[in-house]
Order: structure tokens, then C-alpha cells, then sequence
């Protein structure tokens, strides 16, 4: 787990909130403070989709950043900041398949239940923190390490400046 600071504020939250750098992240959860608390779950209601948009789900669970973007964006967008924030994004399934197999952690699929990125906005400074989840108790610190230097690459080459508490 790595703290990074990203004082490019403003940037940041153009990439986040109008641009399609995060859309194919999972929204794990999310809240927004302004002149009221938001908070969104990022799971998806069952319920709501009929069988053929289930289906073209693929068994996902979890909406897309790019999916729920559009509704954190009205509730942010105005003359004034939050007065705080945070977010929960997950890489995808696909991508976090992808590392895994690049990497040789292939057989780590079954324990790992998400490589994720907490985007932190507290007073008036803006944070990401790096984190690995779990099914069940894993020895080593080998994804930890693998996710902190994908994730700094990520950002890296996305234009997005940090450093590293």
C-alpha cells in the first residue's frame, strides 16, 4: 500500500470526471460532500436489468466508473469544491486478469477480489492510496508491491503528477 499526493488537483479532476481515463474501473462505493452528503454504492441491482442486459453483463457485478461519472459529475460540478470526497475504484476484471497472468500470479485469481484506488479529497488536499483485497489470508506482499508500481505507471503515463508519501 502506497499513499500519493496529487497536488494537480484541478487536472486530476478533469481526467477523473470529464475525461476516459478511470471509465473502465469499478466503482466500489463513493461519497460526496457539498452542502449535503452523497454516498453511491457501485453494485449493480439485479433487479433493474432484464435478462438480455444481464447477459451482456457478463456476470459483473460492479458498475463502471464511466458508467456512474456522468451523476457523481452533477453533484460535484459548481462554483464551489466539495468540501470532501472519496472513492473506491477497482481495476476490472479484465485488466486484473491480464497482470496477474503477466505477472505469473495466474493462480492468485481465486483469493484476489480486487486491485483497488482510493481517491481522497479532504481539506483542500487530494490523495490515492493503493490497496489490495483478498478472499482469504495471503502470505508476502508480492501483489501489494505489483499493484503500487501498475498503479504509479498508470498515472505516470497518463499525465497524472504525484509523490509519494
Amino acid at each position: 500500500m502506497i499513499m500519493l499526493t496529487l497536488p494537480e488537483t484541478g487536472q486530476f479532476m478533469k481526467q477523473l470526471l470529464t475525461e476516459d481515463v478511470f471509465d473502465k474501473f469499478y466503482l466500489y462505493e463513493g461519497e460526496v460532500t457539498t452542502f449535503a452528503k452523497f454516498r453511491v454504492d457501485g453494485s449493480l441491482c439485479g433487479a433493474y436489468f432484464d435478462d438480455d442486459e444481464k447477459a451482456a453483463l457478463g456476470g459483473r457485478v460492479l458498475a463502471l466508473w464511466g458508467e456512474v461519472k456522468p451523476y457523481i459529475f452533477r453533484v460535484m460540478q459548481g462554483k464551489k469544491l466539495p468540501a470532501e470526497f472519496g472513492f473506491v475504484l477497482q481495476l476490472n476484471r479484465e485488466n486484473t486478469e491480464w497482470l496477474l497472468e503477466k505477472s505469473g500470479f495466474g493462480d492468485m485469481k481465486e483469493v484476489l477480489t480486487g486491485f483497488n484506488m482510493n481517491i481522497r479529497y479532504r481539506e483542500g488536499k487530494l490523495f490515492a492510496v493503493s490497496g489490495v483485497s483478498y478472499s482469504a489470508f495471503v502470505p508476502g506482499k508480492a501483489l501489494e508491491q505489483l499493484w503500487d508500481e501498475t498503479l504509479k505507471k498508470y498515472l505516470s503515463q497518463n499525465g497524472i503528477i504525484y509523490t509519494e508519501e
